[in-house]
């Protein structure tokens, strides 16, 4: 008859796998969230860099959230954040002026005049990107913070 020796140990080894495996596998949502998260708070910083820069408002405002696992975004809820992306006006997707109405508006006008009134027809201002280019800027860095976070996982997990 013919025997085996070591099968009990090596199922024991299997086992030990297999639990090591699920938890790795419960893990790794988490892991590449983070790895996501990563990213996505390197765009912001970016996108906060590329901002326009007049009063620095748009540049704080500026964000990384999480839109659910594994799904992150930035950008800014500042009303002149699209315009400022995009463009508006004349320079803008509609390509016309548009009304901005005041109580009152107050400004220099062409000939150096103080003008009073409550609507003017501005023309926009042109695209400045910001968003855009920032996230060119870290797309590749994705796939590279997606995987140092599983590799740290499974090290912690299959150590």
């Amino acid at each position: 008859m013919t025997s085996f020796s070591g099968f009990e140990e090596f199922a024991d080894d299997l086992r030990e796998f297999a639990e090591e495996a699920s938890e790795a596998a419960a893990k790794t949502p988490e892991a590449v969230d983070e790895g996501v998260a990563t990213t996505a708070r390197h765009g912001s910083a970016q996108a906060a860099y590329y901002a326009p820069q007049d009063t620095g408002e748009l540049a704080r405002d500026i964000e990384a959230y999480r839109r659910g696992l594994m799904s992150w975004g930035w950008g800014t809820d500042l009303e002149h954040g699209p315009p400022q992306e995009y463009g508006s006006g004349l320079h803008g997707p509609e390509g016309e002026k548009y009304p901005i109405e005041g109580d009152p508006l107050v400004f220099e006008g062409e000939d150096g005049q103080t003008v009073v009134t409550d609507k003017v027809m501005h023309p926009g201002v042109e695209p400045s990107p910001f968003v855009r280019p920032s996230f060119n800027d870290v797309r590749s860095e994705l796939e590279e913070n997606i995987n140092a976070e599983l590799d740290r996982v499974y090290e912690q997990v299959f150590s």
